[in-house]
């Protein structure tokens, strides 16, 4: 599932025993249309598949690690993003939640208002971080396309005696001629040079 900005369909997750928050009634007020309310227990994933929403809300009474988890489990597979309140946690648990892609808001009670600052920005911290991560990725695969086509120049210009600029041309004729890209002429030319 792609992110969308904007978060306005939330489904809700439980993994505590007392109504501290009444986060419930705190989503709707700050207009948030609440999709399901959820055990930690229910099968997580399979409602995210279903109900498709824009944001995972969790409240727990304490972020025990096993609740972190299965929560980061759901917005591995899923894509959705995911926030969880809770009034006891430490700077620690924080930052374990973050690193394992779960936004964790320690707070003692939430008004709609603050309800709504918080999962906005907890969205656009997960927004950001998944265009860092697509930006990251991008430029590891041209590191590794250029890694081809810099390794097939050297190896025409030792086979044939080319020059860069005349390796290089010969690669980009030969990608022209065939209607391909650069670095899949670079990576066939490679394969057939190992063989």
């Amino acid at each position: 599932m792609l992110y969308r900005a904007g978060v306005k369909r939330v489904l809700m997750v439980q993994a505590c025993h007392d109504d501290w928050t009444r986060l419930e009634s705190g989503l709707v007020e700050a207009g948030y249309s609440l999709l399901d309310i959820l055990p930690a227990t229910a099968r997580i994933e399979d409602r995210v598949k279903l109900l498709q929403p824009d944001m995972l809300v969790a409240e727990a009474d304490e972020p025990r690690m096993q609740v972190l988890e299965q929560l980061a489990q759901v917005e591995h597979a899923s894509g959705c993003p995911v926030v969880l309140f809770t009034r006891r946690g430490s700077d620690r648990m924080v930052m374990t939640a973050m690193q394992l892609g779960v936004v964790l808001h320690v707070v003692e009670a939430l008004t709609p208002l603050l309800l709504h600052s918080l999962i906005e920005v907890a969205a656009l911290y997960y927004l950001n971080q998944h265009l860092l991560q697509d930006e990251l990725e991008t430029l590891q695969n041209k590191l590794v396309e250029q890694r081809y086509i810099e390794q097939a120049k050297y190896f025409l210009m030792e086979e044939e005696g080319l020059s860069e600029n005349e390796a290089y041309a010969s690669l980009r004729s030969t990608a022209m001629h065939r209607s391909q890209r650069l670095v899949d002429v670079s990576r066939a030319l490679l394969a057939a040079r190992s063989k």
